[in-house]
């Protein structure tokens, strides 16, 4: 994609993609121009610039416009629209395992995004750890992973997943069709820069539906997350299935049933221990099922749990907490109502910035969140709100004494 330029001399091999040639070159493209002391001169060497003996060439292309040249030896020149058209390239491999993937642009190689690598030691029905951005790209593609136990084994960094699937992001773990049924215990780690951008499509978090299931112990850091309906940073619906010790951090956007946390927590789900700090936003529609941490709570419990973000939903002040409720069971939650803008939430006490960074606030009778396993709270971690403690862990030596989980 680069210029190529002749400083001095008369030489003329010079090429956009190769200056001298005598061997094969195939499946290949260039872009860049090429300049004579810094002037256009050439207009034939868009692509190779000399050639000796018998070389050879297969469906080789030049951005015949982008380059300034209007022909080039072993390919076919090609305006910019048509170079960002996979018609053009009918034989190049952008199969299902691909060499190349084209979005919104020109053609680039597939192991320029992470390739989804299986966890070592993997087979069907095992489960395993999850160590990487590409195991992660694994589990979300691999259905029949879905159903078995996961450990996550490291943070994650996942902010190259706004370049993957053309622009749509990371494919949420579960779905309509095949839902989420198995564990996924995080182990204090977190997964950072999650990025999802599907706005035609329902059930979108990093797991996009759990059934049955038990997420606890993961950490969703600054995603930016959009779907239709049932969204959420962590889970888009929740199903019979349970939630512990997990946050989420960021912006999540939908059109219904939209929340920090899950965007729907159905049918007997029990969400503890946790909290969202992000913001909710509703893309259209006239929904008010949106919350700053469930955006529609059925059938279901949520405790001990509390949430900060804003929520933009035409103008609503109560859904602080929960956007939607029915016959939800709610025990010791909080929202603050100071930072979220937010005067009241179903389901929570709005509770102002001060006081939610207080320990009293959530350990003075009935209150009884536990802060000798679970939470932590200084003032200055967490931006002064209640952490996570981390998970206890067995004696390093005989005499150790430990908390039990």
């Amino acid at each position: 994609m680069g210029d190529v330029t002749r400083s001095s001399g008369t030489d003329t091999y010079f090429g956009g993609f190769c200056g001298y040639n005598n061997s094969t070159i195939e499946y290949c493209y260039a872009i860049g121009s090429v300049t004579y002391d810094g002037v256009v001169d050439p207009t034939d060497k868009g692509f190779v610039g000399g050639e000796f003996g018998t070389p050879t060439y297969a469906d080789n292309h030049f951005d015949s416009e982008a380059s300034n040249q209007n022909t080039g030896t072993g390919a076919t020149a090609q305006t910019t629209a048509n170079m960002k058209l996979q018609i053009t390239y009918s034989n190049w491999d952008f199969a299902a395992t691909p060499i190349w993937v084209l979005c919104n642009g020109y053609p680039y190689l597939a192991w320029q995004e992470t390739i989804a690598t299986a966890p070592t030691g993997w087979s069907d029905g095992s489960g395993g750890t999850i160590s990487t951005l590409a195991e992660l790209r694994w589990l979300s593609q691999t259905i029949a992973a879905w159903e078995e136990d996961w450990l996550l084994g490291a943070d994650i960094d996942a902010e190259e997943t706004g370049n993957w699937n053309c622009g749509l992001g990371f494919s949420p773990i579960g779905n309509d069709g095949t839902k989420f049924t198995g564990t996924f215990d995080g182990q204090d780690y977190t997964i950072s820069n999650l990025y999802i951008n599907r706005p035609t499509q329902n059930n979108v978090g990093l797991f996009g539906f759990t059934n049955d299931a038990t997420v606890s112990n993961v950490g969703i850091v600054d995603c930016d997350i959009t779907g239709q309906h049932s969204v959420g940073g962590l889970v888009g619906t929740n199903f019979s299935a349970g939630i512990s010790n997990s946050y989420a951090t960021g912006s999540v956007t939908g059109d219904a049933d939209v929340g920090g946390l899950v965007g729907f927590n159905r049918t007997s789900s029990t969400i503890s221990n946790s909290y969202s700090t992000g913001d909710v936003i509703r893309s259209s529609g006239s929904s008010t099922n949106f919350g700053g941490f469930c955006g529609h709570n059925d059938g279901s419990t949520i405790e001990y749990c509390y949430s900060i973000g804003s929520v933009d939903c035409g103008g609503a002040t109560d859904k602080g907490f929960v956007g939607g409720n029915n016959s939800g069971t709610y025990n010791h939650n909080f929202f603050d109502s100071d930072a979220s803008g937010q005067t009241s939430g179903t389901g929570a006490t709005a509770t102002g910035t001060a006081d939610m960074e207080n320990q009293t606030t959530y350990t003075t009778a009935p209150v009884d969140w536990d802060f000798i396993r679970t939470w932590e709270i200084d003032g200055v971690a967490n931006n002064g709100y209640p952490f996570h403690k981390a998970l206890p862990t067995a004696p390093s030596k005989d005499g150790d004494i430990y908390l039990p989980a």
